[in-house]
């Protein structure tokens, strides 16, 4: 049995080092942005604007990037 090389996967594991590096740039540029604190409900708190910007973008998702990197790495 032979194993294929699939250069598609390097695509993906790209994508989620980009990811990883653009949320930790972002940590950097804007510190403490992240909201932590949660209503009695379970619903986020955001104080602001610019707060819900930064979470709910793609860039504030870099937790993906780790994610999908641990999922490649199993593949």
């Amino acid at each position: 049995m032979t194993k294929q090389y699939l250069h598609r996967v390097d695509a993906i594991r790209g994508i989620a080092i980009l990811l990883v590096l653009t949320y930790h740039t972002l940590m950097c540029l804007s510190p403490g942005y992240e909201a932590k604190t949660y209503a009695e409900g379970g619903f986020l708190v955001l104080s602001d604007v610019r707060t819900a910007l930064l979470n709910f973008n793609p860039i504030g998702q870099g937790w993906m990037g780790v994610e999908l990197f641990l999922v490649i790495s199993g593949f």
